[in-house]
Formats: C-alpha cells, structure tokens, sequence
C-alpha cells in the first residue's frame, strides 16, 4: 500500500472536519476514495451517485492527469501520489 494525498476543495471539506488533505493508504484510486469514503461517509454521498459510480460533475485527478471511467480509476498509486477531487461549479 502507499500513502496518498487526498485533496479537497473547499466545498466538500465540511464533510470532511474542515480537513484540505487527507492522507490514505492504498494501491488504486478506486482503493484511495474507498478508504476515504469509509472514514468520511458523508464524502461518499458528495462524490458517488447511489449505484457507486463517481458523480458526472466531480472531476479526478492523479497529479496533473485526469482519471475517467473504471479503467482510469484501477490506476495505480505509488507513494507519495497526490488525488485531487474537483466538483464542477455551476453559476451565472
């Protein structure tokens, strides 16, 4: 398993005790919000839709890269990475 970064934007840290980073241990990004949802239930409802696929607004990222669909989210972490969670904000 390796240590990775969690990093929340400021509209799902309420869920998450006002945290900016979360650290996690896992090998997948899938493994990473698994553990982080299991720790902060209420993440899980902000970043899953009921049938536990990610949310159509909320964008993924590995460092700079942009996770999509199931096959991304099997990628693998090494130590240290860094997961960034990006709901998209609507406004007018």
């Amino acid at each position: 398993m390796a240590s990775v970064s969690v990093l929340l934007p400021a509209a799902l840290r309420t869920a998450a005790a006002g945290s900016r980073t979360l650290t996690v241990e896992a090998q997948t990004v899938w493994e990473a919000l698994a553990a982080l949802t299991s720790s902060h239930p209420q993440l899980g409802r902000m970043i899953f839709v009921s049938e536990g696929r990610v949310r159509p607004h909320v964008r993924l990222f590995v460092g700079d890269r942009q996770v999509t669909g199931a096959v991304d989210a099997g990628e693998s972490l090494g130590e240290g990475d860094e997961l960034r969670i990006v709901p998209a904000i609507a406004g007018g």
